[in-house]
């Protein structure tokens, strides 16, 4: 938790208003972000025996975990793609 100083305009004028405030995650901050970048270049199918969706059960024995970047990982394909297809 990150205290800041906020300007504050009251009926009195300028005034400062102390706010705690959580700071936004960096994509440093991510543990998973380099292993959906990794993942979401679309070389490595999602499905079957040496797809991404078995790579990661392996590694994480955790279904949902695997769900949410399984998920991750599509958004970010079809994003890769949408942008190529712009141009």
């Amino acid at each position: 938790m990150v205290v800041i100083k906020l300007p504050f305009l009251g009926r009195g004028g300028s005034k400062e208003a102390l706010r705690e405030v959580e700071p936004v995650p960096k994509v440093a901050e991510d543990p998973f972000a380099s292993l959906v970048s990794f993942y979401a270049d679309g070389r490595t199918p999602m499905d079957g025996k040496n797809g991404v969706i078995n790579q990661l059960m392996e590694q994480f024995h955790d279904r949902l975990t695997v769900d949410i970047l399984a998920d991750r990982i599509k958004t970010a394909r079809e994003a890769k793609q949408a942008k190529k297809s712009r141009g």
